[in-house]
């Protein structure tokens, strides 16, 4: 739930680019242009936070941090393509994300 409303959207992205949520009617609510295609994405709920993060990995090697509104909160890079977004338990700082690249990193 990206808003609050209590209903689920639905996250989706295109091929030429564009990250596109729905809400539960599947009615487009908001879009957003990313550096390249998307190739992994997940919504994580940080620790404290009362709404997910949507984090994304390009194919170009970025990754963002998108919240409910469509707002990219933070840009990075890594080396390689994203092949897989996790979410681990750390003490005292609660859920991250890990990104894992094609080449072996993390």
């Amino acid at each position: 739930d990206l808003d609050g409303d209590g209903k689920q959207e639905i996250i989706t992205a295109t091929s030429a680019g564009l990250l596109v949520v729905l809400d539960h009617q599947c009615r487009k609510l908001w879009s957003v242009s990313l550096p390249s295609p998307a190739s992994v994405l997940k919504a994580i709920t940080p620790q404290g936070a009362q709404r997910p993060v949507i984090y994304v990995g390009c194919d170009g090697g970025q990754v963002l941090a998108i919240d409910g509104t469509g707002t990219i909160t933070h840009i990075g890079a890594i080396d390689g393509t994203p092949t897989s977004i996790g979410e681990a338990d750390v003490p005292g700082v609660g859920p991250v994300a890990v990104i894992a690249a094609g080449r072996g990193q993390v």
